[in-house]
């Protein structure tokens, strides 16, 4: 850059300053997308064909012993969805951490999420127990036995 300053010919002039610059054009980038330090997550999809009564305000979640399905606290159950409402075709849709074992089962909640309804049995009481893999899945589940809690 090359910059000429001639001397004022009187105190009572103005400066002029001859200035030689180049332009600068600049293109704006969106900053890079925050990184995620955590564990590869996958979406795992869960369907079950269940009527809760009518008028109930009943919903079918899944609980599990990893912090992403609650820990088997009902208060943090992931909740299903049913749709089309009334059919009793409910999915719940979960993010878990990819490759991860974990326990869990099929339990149905008030709204309120305060206890477990009714739990699923699993062919003698054992809880289901899965492997994350490392692709989001769809599972689709035809029959399941209950064990109604609100008899005892």
């Amino acid at each position: 850059m090359e910059q000429l300053k001639p001397k004022p010919k009187k105190p009572e002039e103005p400066v002029v300053e001859k200035v030689s610059a180049t332009t600068v054009t600049s293109t704006f980038t969106a900053p890079p997308p925050k990184m995620y330090n955590g564990p590869k997550m996958v979406q795992l999809t869960y369907k079950l064909h269940y009527r809760v009564p009518r008028g109930s305000d009943d919903k079918l979640a899944i609980l599990g012993d990893i912090p992403e399905l609650g820990k088997w606290n009902p208060a943090d159950a992931v909740i299903g969805t049913e749709s089309p409402i009334g059919s009793g075709w409910w999915s719940v849709i979960m993010e878990v951490p990819a490759e991860t074992p974990f326990e869990w089962k099929w339990v149905v909640i008030p709204k309120s999420k305060c206890h477990i309804v009714r739990w699923e049995i699993e062919y003698g009481g054992p809880n289901r127990t899965a492997y994350s893999g490392d692709r989001n899945q769809i599972i689709t589940h035809t029959h399941i036995p209950w064990q109604d809690w609100t008899k005892y």
